[in-house]
Formats: C-alpha cells, sequence, structure tokens
C-alpha cells in the first residue's frame, strides 16, 4: 500500500490472474509512435502534409497518406478492446454493472477530451471516451455478431464520403460535415461518428477487434499463424483491390465515388483503408505478443510493460510537453520533421524516466488514479 491506493503486483490482473505484458507493451509502443507523428504535425502544420520535395522520411510520416499514419492510433485502439475484454472477463461476462461502468469511464474521457480539444485539436481521448460508451452495448453481443458489425461500420463513412467526393466535383459543397469546431449538438454528433480524426465511423471497427481478440486471449497462442496470414491477406487485398479499381475506374459511371469508397487514405475512410488498418493491426499484435513471450524477462518488455500501465498519464505528459516546449517557451518552430523528431525522442525519454520513477516509488500513474477515483 502506497498511503492513498491498494496496489497489486503489476503481473497480476484485478482478479488475481496471470497479467498479460503483450498488451501493454503494444499500447506502449503505440503510444511512441502516435507522439511522434502528434508533433510533426502540429509543429509543421501543412509543411508535415504537403512538404515541396518530400524525402522518403517525410513520405514515411506524412499525417495524410504515409504508411505510418493512424495506424499507432488504430492499434492504441484495438489494445482498449482488448482491456474492455478483459474487464468483461474479470466482472464474470457482460452485466449490467460493467455496462454503467464502462459509461461511466467513457463520458468522463469524453468530457475530457470535449476540454483538451480546446487546445489539442483532434484528440483521441475525446474518441476514446465515446468508444467505451458504446462499448457498454457491444459487450452484450456475441464474437461473431461483432465481426459481423464490422461491415456496416465499415461501410457507412466510405459512402458517406464517396458521395461527398460526388458531389464536390458537381460543386455541392458538404462543410457542414466538417465543423471547423464544435459549436452546436450537430457539430458535436458529425465530429463524434462521422468526421476529423478518429470518428466512431469507421474507428469503432478496431475496438471491436479487439474485443473480440481480447476475449480469446489464452488462445492467441495457438492462433497466431491463422492471425498472421488474416493480417497478411487482409492488407493485400486492401492494396490490391485499391489498385485493380485505380486501374479500371476511367472507364466506369461514377468514377468519383468507387475511387473514394476504393482509397487507402485515411479522409476517405474507403472500404480498403479499413480492412488494411485491420491487417497492419492485427500483424502488430502477433509480431509483438510473440517477442514479449519469447523474451518476457527483457529489460525492454518490462520497461515497456509498466509504460504502458500509465499509457494516460504518458498521454497528457506528451501534450503538456509540447505546449510547454513550443508554445510557452519556443524552443522549437517550424523547421522540419528532424525538429519534430528530436523532440518527440525527447518527450519519449523523459515521460518514460517520469512513469518509470512514479510506478516504482509511488503506485499507480497519477492520472489513472484520478481517473479511476472519479469513475470507478
Amino acid at each position: 500500500m502506497d498511503g492513498l491506493t491498494h496496489q497489486r503486483p503489476s503481473n497480476l490482473t484485478s482478479d488475481g490472474r496471470p497479467r498479460l505484458n503483450w498488451p501493454d507493451v503494444t499500447r506502449a509502443l503505440a503510444l511512441s509512435g502516435v507522439v511522434a507523428l502528434n508533433f510533426h504535425t502540429y509543429l509543421n502544420g501543412t509543411g508535415a502534409s504537403s512538404p515541396l520535395v518530400p524525402s522518403v522520411w517525410e513520405r514515411l510520416f506524412n499525417p495524410d497518406t504515409g504508411p505510418l499514419t493512424t495506424r499507432f492510433a488504430a492499434v492504441f485502439v484495438c489494445v482498449a478492446g482488448v482491456a474492455i475484454a478483459l474487464m468483461e472477463r474479470s466482472a464474470g461476462g457482460a452485466s449490467a454493472s460493467l455496462s454503467t461502468r464502462l459509461v461511466r469511464r467513457g463520458f468522463i474521457l469524453y468530457a475530457a477530451g470535449f476540454v483538451l480539444e480546446w487546445f489539442w485539436p483532434g484528440t483521441i481521448i475525446f474518441y476514446y471516451g465515446a468508444y467505451f460508451m458504446l462499448a457498454a452495448l457491444l459487450i452484450h453481443l456475441s464474437s461473431r455478431q461483432l465481426i459481423a458489425l464490422c461491415a456496416p461500420i465499415a461501410l457507412v463513412p466510405a459512402i458517406v464520403q464517396g458521395v461527398r467526393a460526388e458531389r464536390l466535383v458537381d460543386g455541392n459543397f458538404t462543410s457542414w460535415l466538417d465543423p471547423p469546431s464544435i459549436d452546436s449538438v450537430n457539430d458535436l454528433l458529425v465530429r463524434t461518428f462521422l468526421s476529423y480524426t478518429h470518428p466512431v465511423f469507421p474507428w469503432l471497427v478496431f475496438l471491436c477487434v479487439g474485443i473480440v481478440l481480447g476475449r480469446n486471449i489464452n488462445q492467441l497462442p495457438r492462433m497466431r499463424r491463422q492471425l498472421l496470414l488474416i493480417a497478411v491477406s487482409l492488407i493485400v487485398g486492401a492494396y490490391a483491390t485499391r489498385e485493380v479499381v485505380y486501374q479500371l475506374s476511367d472507364e466506369s459511371a461514377g468514377a468519383t465515388f468507387i475511387l473514394s469508397v476504393s482509397s487507402t487514405d485515411p479522409d476517405t475512410a474507403g472500404i480498403p483503408y479499413t480492412v488494411g488498418i485491420v491487417g497492419t493491426t492485427l500483424l502488430v499484435i502477433v509480431v509483438i505478443s510473440y517477442l514479449c513471450e519469447t523474451r518476457s524477462r527483457s529489460p525492454l518488455v518490462t520497461t515497456l510493460t509498466r509504460v504502458g500501465q500509465t499509457s494516460l498519464t504518458m498521454y497528457i505528459f506528451h501534450v503538456v510537453f509540447y505546449e510547454l516546449v513550443v508554445e510557452v517557451f519556443g524552443a522549437a518552430s517550424e523547421t522540419g520533421l528532424d525538429t519534430a523528431l528530436v523532440i518527440s525522442l525527447a518527450c519519449i525519454a523523459l515521460g518514460f524516466t517520469f512513469v518509470l520513477w512514479w510506478t516504482r516509488y509511488i503506485g499507480q500513474g497519477p492520472i489513472e488514479r484520478l481517473y479511476r477515483l472519479l469513475a470507478p
């Protein structure tokens, strides 16, 4: 006991079962990627998404079209689904009390994210809250029903963005679907479900996949080859479909709609985009879970496990760090990807040091403690 809360061993879950370290390690690595992409995007603005003569690294870290964009955040959301499934297991199955807890925790995150949105636009905390509140309903569905639900969740935004692209060609603007700020209930609902950085449609797909993985977490070692095959198939299938459609689109009517629905760019929410992200996420989880299993005693795995257990604190830390370094003290400015990566590494190193010290001498992370105090 640290004087504030009872602390359980870090290798045990709340119900006394052995704690698997790969979800925490995955969360820590995904959050590190989120930090790098966020800093590059916020610091360099249009220079990040539209560099004049992009280098290989600038293409890689392009927040709009780069192969890393949204991948880290999607993995983060998938692991949140795993955590929800583990909460379900600890509670002995889906129940009204668990649904109430998810709604309560989701509302706290949603409200906190709404406030954070004022100076950190696009924060995933806001959307995280929405996912948790919707998870209060999702946990009552079977795994097969959740997988089946992924299809309409992915299809809705693809069709909406496809219709928008088609109308834009005809000069019909639908800017109300991209509110620059949240000034009304309509803006709030549009941003939550269809617009901006991590909307429910299609991002809820990643949460559903995570819940299904979490429900089968003990079978994961036996399922790795199967999951690896599924992951590679989804990735190859997504990009192959995009290329085939792009080659044939000139000869078809409604090419704009078809190109949008078949795109792998995040802004279009195309079906191949969502499918490809699911494949990438599964691939990452398969690889990290295997490495954690075979190197469970590695100091690096141990370190990342502890950082992953304080991911909410680390997320808030990176926001505060950026605001202080860039906005308050002006120690960094829009000078390119190299500057963004340097301050990202500094933030990660300092943040990791802080949470490792805190968890060693005090216990549960400060933001995690506040979160559970407000939403037990």
